[in-house]
């Protein structure tokens, strides 16, 4: 009879039925199990796994086995998969750390062995670089950029015991902006701020057991043309500091002209007065005294404080073009 031969395995398989209908049957709980294994779900069930299947129709017998030890290992193997990935990536990592590294470079040395200047690439093809010096103690000097051969951007200096000295913003070699000097507790001890490498407002700080007192400058920009007539002076005056500084937008200008003889002398009293713009520049002129070397002079004035601040000075040569004096 069909199924004499399966023994007791013949109990596991009641009700099975004719061969291609069983055949049938097996086919599907393989693929069953396939599907099962190859998701690899955790959710599956040892009735879906633990299925033997024994089908005995003459010659003819198959067994499909799927044991909880191969799913095991193929979860192993799954976790080794995971392993590898995320070696990988921290491979990657290291890599892309050790290139950004690769991009810094010392470029000189103490005697002693020690790093004087180290170069970093920021941006080769734009020429970006950032200089890093060191004192030979190890501590760090100053930080500074270079763009297209010219420093831009902030600058720090240090004081060698490490504390912050100085934070200078720089365009093109040039001041340009914000510049702070600090004491070595982390206080500020001045603030300049800068239009072309030129101090134009500044602010100092002195501190004692009371607290603090503050004190200010104005430097205006003055550009100064003789006309051709050498009767008549033109000028210009700038002071194109920030409003969030003085929390003012404009300033009063007093200016004239004196002899000579009056050099690097303050004369309070002048002939002209105005108001100038800190946004736009102020432009006049002023009539001066044929074959005479005179004195453009002036400063900022705080009428509300009365307070003047350091004049400007600038010699009238009729002979050539007018200097600044220093």
């Amino acid at each position: 009879m069909p199924g004499a031969g399966v023994g007791k395995s013949a109990g596991l398989m009641r009700n099975i039925g004719q061969p291609a209908n069983a055949l049938n049957r097996a086919i599907g709980i393989k693929e069953k199990v396939n599907k099962i294994i190859d998701k690899g779900s955790p959710s599956t069930t040892s009735s879906d796994i633990d299925i033997i299947l024994y089908i005995d129709h003459g010659s003819w017998q198959q067994t499909v086995t799927r044991s909880r030890n191969e799913i095991k290992k193929m979860r192993n193997n799954v976790c080794i998969c995971i392993t590898k990935l995320i070696l990988l990536f921290l491979i990657i990592v290291f890599y892309s750390m050790s290139c950004r590294s690769d991009d810094c470079y010392t470029h000189e040395f103490y005697e002693n062995g020690k790093v004087k200047l180290k170069v970093c690439i920021i941006d080769e093809k734009n020429d970006f670089f950032r200089f890093t010096e060191y004192y030979e103690n190890g501590v760090v000097k100053s930080t500074y950029d270079t763009k297209r051969g010219k420093l831009n951007g902030l600058r720090f200096v240090y004081f060698p015991t490490g504390e912050k000295q100085t934070k200078c913003n720089l365009k093109d070699d040039l001041r340009n902006g914000y510049c702070y000097e600090y004491l070595k507790n982390g206080k500020i001890s001045s603030m300049n701020y800068c239009f072309e490498d030129k101090t134009i407002y500044g602010r100092y700080y002195r501190y004692d057991s009371i607290g603090v007192s503050v004190s200010e400058n104005f430097d205006p920009i003055v550009d100064v043309v003789v006309k051709k007539d050498k009767k008549t002076i033109l000028f210009t005056i700038n002071l194109p500091i920030p409003g969030s500084l003085t929390r003012k937008s404009s300033s009063i200008l007093k200016y004239d002209l004196k002899p000579k003889s009056l050099r690097d002398s303050f004369v309070l009293k002048t002939k002209y007065s105005v108001e100038i713009s800190h946004n736009k520049p102020f432009h006049g002129e002023v009539e001066i005294e044929e074959g005479k070397e005179q004195i453009f002079y002036g400063y900022i004035a705080d009428n509300e404080k009365q307070i003047a601040f350091n004049p400007f000075e600038i010699l009238i040569n009729l002979a050539r073009s007018p200097a600044a004096e220093e």
